[in-house]
């Protein structure tokens, strides 16, 4: 009995040390690099190399996602956007917000919205024939941001959608446009499409190297 006592003991110091011992590793690196990058920064590695980065991967999916913020959230004039339905060559439209009435007339953006008291005002759209379907109320916090990708819930912007997790993952850059591409896919375009509030993400993933991923930013819709 008092030799088991000590096996469990002796286990409990060992998972304590290696514990103390692991994460402040852990939480000290947000991104490993992709066997790629190290071959384009370090054309002279060794095996060794590889191995490290490898295991980092490994590592990355086995413990879940670590996901980083390197940039600032935009904050928006207004929390509430249409959702549109129509026709235009492009997948992604580009968003001008304004408070003026002369800047609302010369914009050049794909959408423009007038912005009065946190609403929208007016809707300026400079490509395509859309019209308004449905209203969403845009989620733009860190914590929704982090959640959906950790869950899995983005697309990628070329359309091959990555069915193993992207590993770590450090947010470079977010904007805020529209986009088409989240009922279907690989992206086809098909004449009428659903385009979405949708947060653009540029980011760095140890699994896929530098990734742009679009994510829906509405957290729910309102009448």
């Amino acid at each position: 009995m008092q030799s088991k006592e000590k096996l469990a003991i002796i286990f409990l110091i060992v998972l304590i040390v290696s514990s103390l011992t692991f994460i402040p590793f852990y939480n000290a690196f947000n991104y490993y690099p992709t066997i790629e990058r190290i071959e384009k920064d370090l054309p002279t590695h060794s095996f060794k190399d590889v191995s490290i980065a490898k295991i980092g991967q490994i590592l990355a999916v086995t413990f879940n996602l670590r996901v980083s913020l390197n940039t600032e959230v935009p904050v928006l004039p207004a929390n509430q956007l249409p959702i549109f339905q129509g026709k235009t060559s492009s997948n992604i439209l580009y968003i001008d917000f304004v408070n003026t009435i002369e800047d609302f007339n010369s914009s050049t953006d794909d959408i423009c919205f007038l912005v009065t008291n946190d609403y929208i005002a007016k809707t300026r759209i400079n490509t395509g024939n859309f019209h308004t379907i449905e209203q969403a109320k845009i989620d733009n916090s860190n914590e929704y941001i982090i959640h959906q990708v950790k869950n899995g819930n983005f697309v990628t912007y070329t359309g091959d959608y990555p069915m193993s997790p992207l590993g770590r993952v450090r947010i470079v850059d977010i904007e805020l446009v529209y986009f088409d591409g989240f009922d279907y896919y690989p992206y086809e375009y098909k004449g009428k499409a659903i385009y979405y509030p949708t947060w653009k993400i540029t980011a760095e993933t140890s699994n896929y190297g530098d990734e742009i991923i679009m994510m829906k930013a509405m957290s729910l819709t309102v009448n």
